[in-house]
């Protein structure tokens, strides 16, 4: 894969919210498009981020490869050099288009997408 396909690999409208994402946008998902293809066939993993389960044939919300790769930072320590912890502000840290306009749940996000994309300690690449 290149970096090219990575990056079309997404839908925009899911991580809006949008539930109903017709056929073009669908295939902007090749590569991880089904629950079982985000979760590599490990049926323990089926579960949506409030641990209702998923069927692997389901649409993943949000697909994609992009929607895959994810940071989560919330195991993240800095020390400086001599051993001691920073303390780190992650407060404010989002950007305030992408907290109003790109990332949103939806209505029932809880029971049919795979992660929250609202959760301020994951970042969707």
């Amino acid at each position: 894969m290149n970096h090219r396909d990575f990056v079309r690999s997404r839908s925009f409208p899911q991580f809006r919210g949008d539930l109903h994402v017709d056929s073009s946008n669908n295939s902007r998902c090749e590569g991880k498009r089904y629950v079982s293809q985000i979760f590599n066939n490990d049926t323990s993993l089926y579960f949506s981020w409030n641990r209702k389960p998923l069927k692997g044939t389901d649409f993943a919300n949000p697909c994609g490869l992009i929607a895959k790769s994810y940071f989560n930072d919330t195991d993240f320590l800095v020390t400086n050099s001599i051993g001691e912890n920073f303390a780190i502000d992650d407060s404010n840290i989002a950007n305030e288009y992408d907290k109003k306009y790109m990332f949103k749940r939806h209505e029932d996000s809880e029971n049919i997408q795979w992660i929250d994309v609202e959760n301020r300690n994951i970042k969707i690449l």
